[in-house]
């Protein structure tokens, strides 16, 4: 029985045959499924093979052959695929074995099996193994009957896929009103005055800046919707992009290939590619794994076909920026990935000033005068109460009996007012304050602020202000653990 394989791996498509060199006993190994299917034929397209359409029920004179396509995850290295095909009597078997390097986790096989017309007819079936281990089943139907086919969506090339990226994509210029630029965020319209993104966009913003791919940008003052726990938030303003088609609800599933883009308002734009490898404990967002870099938060993430699929969520912790939100972003590794259906919103809802979001306390004031401050953090308390010199943590235990926050200062200039120090939980919501205290601290004279609180009950990642007066003047963060 002729057969041949084409594997894949990143890509990159080989075409296996028999004849080639052995590389020895291979260890066992577990492997995913991720996806088996078959069709009356295939091809390769842009680096990887696709089947011409799909369908479970094949013609023995009308069709030419049954070919069936294999996708796992497992270990990159070395592998032995065996497949053995199974008529309805299990009168005729054969089997079919090939060694392989795998250079990614994703891999695939396809086997083929030609139809003829004394074939018998029934339920035949394909069992694939990886290493000796079972690694799939499908059952498909030979018959005499005319069978319709249905087409296969086309993957696009990853040139297409970031030409529709950036015609869909906005960056959102975000700067407090001290005039600091901060960290980039993304968004993207899924109709006439709507710009979905992230919740963090919104944090520590005085002003929003709408910046199109042809470089013009404009102001963004006003919100539709929000919600902080599943990382969206919808902007109202217009803006000159495509409208991007969704993926359907029940496509995305662990294993989906998915892309989205990492850039800045002043830098260019990059492809970043990913795949949704599982959800966080609440079952509202998605978790995505990037193979090199990262995508902006609010970004859109599309699957291999170009559909919508979501938008990149929020790593770190409220009020929390660049590069730390990665220090502070959850046990579970990954990329939150916020699912389109998941965003539900009255398009005719009274829309609501970005300051009035502020002032009722739903997204959180940037720092400002944090040049101030020469160093701060958490530190131990010893059994009399006070704070243990030089200890500067950001996780303390639960099993503690308390913590003292502390602030080393050098200030630049004269700072006179009122200080406070407030801790927030991921809700935003406020656990513990200390009384203002009136403080004049000099120009470049060094002093120390502290306060001591009871360890909380409760374990998670806090967010700590320092403020004078009104006005976060810095900020931490304190993960307690069990």
């Amino acid at each position: 029985m002729p057969q041949s394989v084409i594997l894949r791996a990143l890509g990159l498509v080989l075409l296996l045959t028999k004849g080639l060199p052995q590389v020895g006993q291979l260890p066992a190994v577990s492997v995913h499924v991720l996806k088996i299917s078959s069709g009356p034929s295939g091809s390769d397209v842009n680096g990887t093979f696709v089947l011409t359409s799909e369908r479970s029920v094949f013609s023995r004179t009308d069709d030419r052959e049954v070919v069936v396509l294999f996708l796992w995850d497992g270990v990159p290295g070395a592998h032995r695929l065996v497949a053995q095909w199974r008529s309805p009597d299990s009168a005729a078997t054969s089997n079919s074995a090939v060694d392989y390097i795998a250079r990614a986790q994703r891999f695939g096989a396809y086997w083929s099996l030609p139809l003829s017309a004394s074939m018998t007819l029934g339920t035949w079936s394909i069992e694939a193994t990886v290493d000796g281990v079972p690694a799939g089943r499908l059952t498909f139907e030979v018959t005499d009957n005319k069978v319709a086919s249905s087409a296969v969506k086309p993957m696009l090339t990853q040139a297409a896929l970031y030409e529709r990226l950036n015609r869909a994509f906005v960056m959102l210029g975000r700067s407090s009103k001290a005039g600091r630029e901060l960290s980039a965020a993304a968004g993207f319209s899924p109709g006439a005055g709507l710009i979905y993104t992230a919740m963090s966009a919104l944090d520590n913003a005085d002003d929003i800046l709408v910046v199109s791919r042809d470089g013009t940008s404009k102001p963004v003052t006003t919100v539709v919707a929000w919600n902080r726990r599943q990382h969206w938030a919808v902007l109202s303003g217009a803006v000159d992009v495509d409208i991007l088609p969704i993926a359907a609800a029940d496509a995305t599933q662990v294993g989906t290939r998915c892309v989205s883009l990492e850039g800045s308002s002043a830098a260019g734009r990059v492809l970043r590619e990913c795949s949704i490898t599982g959800q966080d404990a609440q079952g509202t967002s998605l978790v995505a794994s990037f193979f090199v870099g990262n995508a902006v938060p609010g970004a859109p993430v599309l699957n291999e076909f170009g559909e919508l699929i979501g938008l990149v969520g929020d790593r770190g912790p409220i009020g929390q920026e660049g590069a730390m939100a990665y220090r502070f972003g959850g046990s579970m590794p990954g990329t939150p990935i916020v699912p389109i259906s998941v965003i539900n919103l009255d398009t005719a809802a009274a829309r609501v000033a970005l300051v009035d979001l502020r002032s009722r306390g739903v997204t959180v004031p940037g720092v400002v005068g944090d040049e101030h401050v020469l160093s701060a953090g958490f530190g131990r308390v010893d059994a009399k109460g006070k704070l243990v010199s030089n200890e500067q943590h950001d996780e303390l235990s639960v099993r503690e009996k308390a913590f003292a926050p502390f602030v080393m200062w050098f200030p630049k200039e004269r700072l006179r007012g009122q200080l406070s120090f407030r801790l927030f939980d991921a809700d935003n919501r406020l656990v513990a304050e200390s009384k203002p205290t009136k403080v004049d601290f000099r120009k470049e004279q060094a002093s120390k602020s502290s306060w001591n609180f009871p360890m909380l009950a409760s374990v998670g990642t806090y967010r700590a202000d320092v403020l004078l007066d009104s006005t976060p003047i810095w900020r931490g963060f304190l993960r307690i653990t069990p």
